[in-house]
């Protein structure tokens, strides 16, 4: 009875409710006027259009019902916004083959364009009956009607209203997990990403490895150049690594001037060509970077690893040769490595 899109867990419950409702107000609007069948089309749910129906109409398509609901309707004066027109012999082997017999070509064709409280089409109800039916229909059974019709604009409405509350609560969701300054996953976010690709290597056998970076001179260059500048130099950072990783893995500003890569479906000589990959990068725009990396296959989890990449870092560091000058950054976006 349905054509809609994949959806999250949460919009896919929320579009089940909606069709049911739907559904239940076509088998209404079938009590107050019976015909062979009737379907409603929506292009409010997520970014595909919505189509359920009843009797005749069965399992819809929304190409179906989007190629039925054209043609040249006449405005009813029974109904406002009733449109009616007659099935042609073309449409009536195209789009009813299964009910040959139920529905003929001559039929009466209906349409009702619905419409929101601001007066904007969200969709339409299309039915199909004999004439003789939309001809006996009384005006106590089009009140009825019109009800009904009412009944399921609001429904697309309020689908309207989910998707958008869905779209925001996804955004908000995203938000929690951002570095605003930089635009890559923040401490939370890294965490959280580190978490599910423990949960796939034990589920896969794979390796994965962790990369700790610590900006050097960052204090230098805000001292130097101001903290605009600083603020540059952690959103070079961030974009240059980017630029040198799979798309599978991911960086994240942990805090202040550290950040975190982790690497999925990884080996020791992979996770060194990384590292090489990453120090070619940050030196071609003049970053400096101390760096130390780990295996979860070394330290058994990939928290350990953390802490194992962590005192690598810190080692390379404190052994690290001062040098007189520091260059500045190049503090523009790098080219993809």
């Amino acid at each position: 009875m349905l054509a809609a899109p994949k959806a999250s867990n949460t919009q896919a419950r929320a579009d089940s409710l909606i069709i049911d409702a739907l559904d239940a107000s076509l088998r209404l609007l079938n009590e107050f006027l019976p015909v062979q069948g009737w379907a409603c089309m929506s292009g409010a749910l997520g970014a595909q259009p919505l189509a359920v129906g009843t009797g005749v109409f069965g399992n819809p398509s929304v190409d179906a019902l989007g190629a039925l609901s054209g043609g040249n309707w006449q405005e009813s004066k029974a109904l406002a916004h009733l449109f009616t027109r007659t099935l042609n012999p073309a449409e009536h082997l195209r789009f009813f083959t299964g009910h040959l017999q139920e529905v003929q070509a001559g039929d009466c064709l209906l349409k009702f364009d619905l419409y929101n409280e601001r007066q904007e089409i969200t969709g339409c109800i299309l039915g199909v009956a004999q004439q003789a039916v939309v001809d006996g229909a009384t005006h106590e059974d089009w009140r009825r009607v019109r009800a009904c019709a009412r009944s399921i604009a609001f429904t697309l409405d309020l689908c309207i209203e989910l998707v958008v509350a869905n779209e925001l609560v996804n955004e908000m969701q995203r938000d929690v997990f951002i570095d605003a300054l930089t635009g890559v996953l923040n401490r939370a976010g890294w965490m959280r990403r580190l978490k599910q690709i423990e949960a796939q290597c034990m589920k896969s056998g794979a390796d994965a490895a962790i990369v700790m970076f610590d900006l050097d001179f960052l204090k230098t260059v805000n001292d130097t150049h101001g903290h605009s500048a600083g603020d540059d130099l952690l959103r070079l950072t961030a974009q240059t690594i980017s630029s040198a990783l799979r798309s599978s893995d991911s960086v994240g500003r942990l805090g202040g001037d550290e950040f975190g890569v982790v690497t999925y479906s990884t080996t020791p000589a992979i996770a060194q060509l990384l590292i090489a990959r990453l120090e070619s990068a940050l030196a071609r725009v003049n970053v400096n970077v101390s760096l130390g990396m780990a295996l979860k296959s070394e330290a058994g989890t990939l928290e350990a690893a953390l802490e194992l990449a962590d005192e690598r870092m810190y080692a390379y560091k404190r052994n690290k040769a001062v040098p007189r000058s520091v260059r500045r950054p190049l503090l523009t976006e790098p080219r993809a490595c």
